[in-house]
Formats: C-alpha cells, structure tokens, sequence
C-alpha cells in the first residue's frame, strides 16, 4: 500500500523549497511582492532559490483572534460562528453550526479568501488545522480558539500553513500543555515567499499531485474494503465447513459434544461448577445456515463451563497497582492490550472482583463496540462490564469459535441481540443462546489452521 500521507507531505516540503517548479527569469522577484520598509530575515530554517525571500508572515498579511461568546448567547436567528468542528480535511464545512446574538466587532467577521486557523488544541480540535474561507464577506464571524491571516498570497499561505516546516512553531513535546497559535506566533513565523508568477504554478502542481493522490486514495479504499470483503467471506465458508473435507476418521460433532458433556456434568458433581439453567430447543427456523452431515448445532452455553461479564461499577484504583482493570477495548486479534491509560488495581481488589479465567476462556467486548475478541493467557487482570468472558470446556476449541465470532452471522446476532440506543449492550442471556456450528474437533482445527494460512498471506499482499 502507497503512504498517500507521507506524499503528501514530502509534496508540501519541496513546494515551499522551491524544489517542485522551476525559477524563471520572466518571474521577477519576491522583493517586488514588499515595501521599502522591508527588512532581510537571514536566519532561515532552510535554502531557498535566490529569487524569494524569507519574510514573517506580519510582512504579507494580518491575523486576528476570534470571538468570545457564551451559552446564553446562541440563537438559531444570529450570526454564524466557525469553530474547529467546521475545518475538516483542509475545507471548511457547514454542517455542524452555532449561531449567536452577542456584539461582534469588524475586526471578528470573515472575509473573502481569510485563512481560518485552529488556534488551539481541544477535545476535538487539531491546533493549526487550517482551510481557506471563499463565502462573503463581514457575513460569519469565527471563535475564539479560532484565528485568521489575512493575505493577497492565500493559497500559497495556506500550503505552507500544513508544512511541518510551519506546525514546528507551535508544537512541543509536553502532551500536558494545550499548544497554541497565538497572533505571536502567526505575526512571526517566518514563511519562504516566492514571486506571484512561481507561487501560481506551484500551487497548481501541488493541486495536480495532489488530485493523483486522491485517485491512489481511493482505489486502495476500495481495494481495503474489497480485501475486508474477502476476508469475511472465507472466514464464513470455513465455519459452514466449505474450505475443508470432512472426513470419517474425525469422528462426529455428535461425538465431541457427549465428551464435552460426560466432562461438564463431572465437573457439576465435583461442585467446581454451576448447573447451567435451562436453554431453549434449537427450532428450525433459528438456523441460519447450513453445515455438513457430521456437525452439530449447540447453543454457547452448552460447550462451556462458566459465561459472565465483569465488574457494573468502579473499583478502587491504585496507581503503582500490579493488576489492570480491563474492558472491551483492551481486547485486540486474541490478545489483552494494556494501553497506557489501562488503569491499575492492587491485589486486594483483585481478590475481591477476580474470576475463574483459564487458558481455555475466550473475551468478547459485549458493550459499545462489539466483536473484538481475545485470548486469557494469564493476564493480571479484572473485568469490566464491557467485557464477556466464557470458559470452553475443551479449550483446543479456541481458535475455531474465535473465527465463528469474527463473521458476520455473528455480528449481525450481536447487534440484533442488543439492547440500549447509545450504547449497544449484548446481554449474557443473548451469549448463552448465541448458536454454534459444531465440527469434530480434528476439523475444527483444520478450519482454523487453514484460515490462518490464508489470512496471512492477504495480510502480507496488502502491505507490500
């Protein structure tokens, strides 16, 4: 797959280096662009051709910051205000607006052609973001973690303003401070300024490059969605045992499912685990496919020893704690993901909420984002609500109930089986009921040995 990012970035670099068009004598020079008063700004970041100029960015244009407005204020019959959330992708947008009835000064309306900044990072906002305002002018207003720079040079302004060279002003290292773009900062940052004749055609190359990009975007969209497509399909024709042979000296899914049984009722008696309450008799109408002579449709419950979920509520944090409090989104391809805000518990809140996992209890998050999917693997960890835990009696069945929960026959029972509107919930009932197509376990791992293979190797053609 072609990085359409990074091109665009190193695009963006040679353009502002004057390394993406030629100088031409008939252009002039970027000094005609500036009044006397200008004065040579020698420490430059980087070469530029002998005919532009390193000038602050208070040389070509104006800036201003925005509006500050209250709640009270808005009104669906005032005055349009830009915020972050109408920058997306380098444009503006206009479908999410606020409207407000408070005083504006002049200086806080849009003109044709300002370049409209984020000027502040926020829970949604990207500080620096940037898109040209084309409408009316003295017709919108903009707010105040907004800024603008007013320029005859917009378009090339705008280039350089989703350079590196330009976001070096105003990013840092420290992730706790909230960086800005002051009207310091935009006053003066230093821009490479080629003559007029130059910027015009190297704004058009980089339109012409860019609209390339976009081409080689879409395709591998299309070609990613087609890969997901392929993906799904053989993930499903191997759990309706369409990728396999089925062969007599497996044995019958009849078979395997009486020794899980003989196990499960062993294992009631010796009082390790609980009577499993009563499960509906599968009806014809509940199959949703297929599956060859020696397989056998069972509900979840049946083939486990124990299903729940974690922890309705919050325990008691520990920073320095040796155990993680875990959820839905920790679970990534088979594995828990501790991410760096995973929040610790110490060992007496483990012992209080812990549960029986064994090297055979397969996760599934079950709430807000459904489907992802992992392995226990003794992991120091409790639960949260959003993850379902259950314990397969024979755990060499892992891996073939791990592709049963990544097909859509699957996730459409999951989201059918849901309830809340927000937040979608996949309730322990729904599990225990959930119906599986039950192979011999020799087939079993065939399907999922087979389905490894393939996945892959389209893995690996998707990234070279």
């Amino acid at each position: 797959m072609i990085d359409t990012k990074a091109l665009r970035t190193k695009v963006l670099d040679l353009a502002i280096q004057g390394k993406l068009t030629k100088q031409l004598e008939t252009d002039g020079s970027a000094k005609d662009l500036l009044d006397d008063s200008f004065i040579e700004h020698k420490n430059s970041p980087f070469q530029i051709p002998d005919t532009w100029k390193w000038v602050k960015l208070s040389d070509i244009g104006s800036t201003n910051i925005g509006l500050t407005y209250h709640p009270s204020d808005i009104d669906d019959n005032g005055t349009i205000v830009i915020r972050s959330s109408n920058i997306v992708n380098g444009k503006m947008d206009y479908s999410d607006i606020v409207k407000v009835t408070c005083s504006i000064k002049e200086n806080q309306f849009l003109k044709t052609n300002d370049i409209v900044i984020c000027a502040r990072n926020g829970s949604k906002a990207l500080v620096g973001k940037n898109a040209i305002y084309y409408g009316e002018s003295n017709k919108i207003s903009f707010g105040a973690f907004m800024a603008i720079f007013r320029t005859p040079y917009f378009k090339f302004v705008h280039l350089f303003f989703n350079t590196q060279a330009f976001r070096r002003n105003f990013s840092s290292d420290d992730s706790k401070q909230i960086n800005q773009v002051t009207q310091s900062i935009l006053k003066e940052s230093l821009i490479p300024l080629p003559p007029l004749a130059e910027q015009e055609r190297i704004i058009a190359r980089t339109e012409e490059i860019f609209k390339l990009l976009d081409i080689i975007d879409e395709s591998q969209k299309k070609y990613t969605d087609d890969v997901a497509i392929l993906k799904s399909k053989l993930i499903t024709m191997g759990i309706q045992g369409k990728l396999t042979e089925q062969l007599d000296s497996d044995g019958t899914a009849e078979e395997l499912y009486q020794q899980i049984q003989d196990e499960k009722q062993k294992l009631i008696k010796e009082g390790k685990i609980k009577k499993e309450k009563t499960l509906p008799e599968i009806k014809d109408e509940e199959i949703p496919f297929e599956i060859p002579s020696n397989w056998k449709w069972v509900r979840l419950a049946k083939i486990v020893s124990s299903l729940g979920d974690g922890l309705h509520g919050t325990p008691e944090y520990c920073e320095n704690g040796e155990y993680y409090f875990i959820n839905g989104n920790n679970l990534c391809n088979k594995k828990i993901v501790i991410k760096s805000d995973t929040k610790r518990v110490d060992k007496n809140e483990f012992l209080k909420y812990k549960k029986e996992l064994t090297l055979g209890t397969v996760l599934v998050s079950i709430n807000g984002t459904l489907g992802n999917i992992a392995f226990y693997n003794n992991e120091r960890i409790i639960l949260g609500k959003s993850a379902c835990y259950f314990n397969l009696i024979e755990p060499e069945m892992k891996s073939f109930i791990y592709y049963i929960l990544k097909t859509d026959y699957y996730l459409k029972y999951a989201h059918f089986s849901a309830t809340g509107v927000t937040i979608k919930n996949v309730s322990l009932k729904a599990m225990n009921e959930l119906l599986i197509p039950l192979p011999p376990l020799a087939e079993q791992k065939r399907i999922a040995e087979k389905l490894d293979d393939i996945l892959k190797i389209i893995d690996k053609q998707k990234t070279e």
